[in-house]
């Protein structure tokens, strides 16, 4: 079920640039979780949602690589929030 439901939200993070939270994609995932689909019908819808993830990986609004520099701020920035707010 996970597996599916993260191909799912990694198709529409390739697709979009985004995600969409709370995910509106969830029949299939709680489908295959109430027992609907036989484990190789789950492995080969695991399949086909890989290979259209990596598919939409080739024409994805996402850069090629990650800016660590700015990840690195935003954590950064982060831990500096929480750490100043808890000086009371």
């Amino acid at each position: 079920m996970h597996v599916i439901r993260l191909y799912l939200e990694a198709k529409e993070y390739m697709e979009t640039g985004k995600s969409t939270l709370p995910n509106p994609r969830l029949e299939l995932p709680v489908a295959v979780r109430r027992g609907k689909y036989q484990l190789s019908e789950i492995e080969g819808r695991g399949k086909e949602l890989q290979a259209e993830t990596y598919s939409e990986q080739q024409q994805s609004p996402l850069p090629d690589a990650a800016n660590y520099e700015a990840v690195t701020q935003l954590i950064t920035g982060a831990y500096l929030d929480f750490w100043n707010s808890q000086k009371s």
